[in-house]
């Protein structure tokens, strides 16, 4: 839809502009495939699943009314833990692999694919001065302090007071790594390839 429209929209018919939106929100489902539990619908309406039965689990969200000892909400949903003996969930509605299963798989999975984007985007852009190019720098330390802090905090946090502390801290950080993110875009210039014919 989100392809469709900005094709519809677009002055130029701009179809690689479409089809790239396409393939990056389509794609995300399977990305969330691998990692969610049995959550995942196929379709907007289909309902919600209750946890799976001897399931603890840490999960962060927008709220910080369910903040108790035992559960730990914290800001957009940055990292999902969960326990269980079922290590794939699957239902006639609800899909997730539950690689969040495994903490190392997460860690794991987690760490590359942010490690393959700084890549992707240092390699095609170049910064247009020296704010371009300590500025991503030192936002790619600022997104990997708040990804461990995160962690950290959803280990050790024991209070209803320092997980609140906490909520406050994770979404004025969130906020300021994204308004960083678009002052270090405007420093930075994309890569253009010559193609053969030029």
């Amino acid at each position: 839809m989100l392809g469709l429209l900005y094709y519809c929209t677009s002055p130029t018919r701009y179809t690689q502009g479409s089809a790239a939106l396409f393939i990056g929100v389509v794609s995300s489902w399977f990305f969330d495939f691998l990692v969610h539990r049995e959550d995942l619908p196929i379709s907007p309406i289909d309902g919600t699943l209750p946890p799976p039965p001897n399931t603890h689990s840490i999960s962060f969200s927008l709220s910080s009314k369910s903040l108790s000892p035992s559960s730990v909400s914290l800001s957009l949903s940055l990292l999902s833990f969960s326990r269980s003996h079922t290590l794939f969930y699957t239902t006639d509605t609800m899909f997730g692999w539950s690689l969040w299963d495994s903490r190392f798989s997460t860690l794991l999975i987690d760490v590359l694919t942010f490690m393959a984007g700084g890549i992707l985007y240092y390699s095609c852009t170049v910064p247009k001065n020296l704010k371009g190019f300590h500025g991503f720098n030192i936002l790619m330390a600022l997104v990997l302090f708040y990804y461990f802090g995160s962690l950290g905090a959803s280990l050790y946090l024991q209070t209803q007071q320092e997980a609140d502390m906490w909520v406050n801290c994770q979404g004025g950080m969130a906020v300021f790594c994204v308004l960083w993110a678009l002052w270090v875009d405007s420093n930075r210039g994309v890569v253009w390839v010559k193609s053969k014919k030029d």
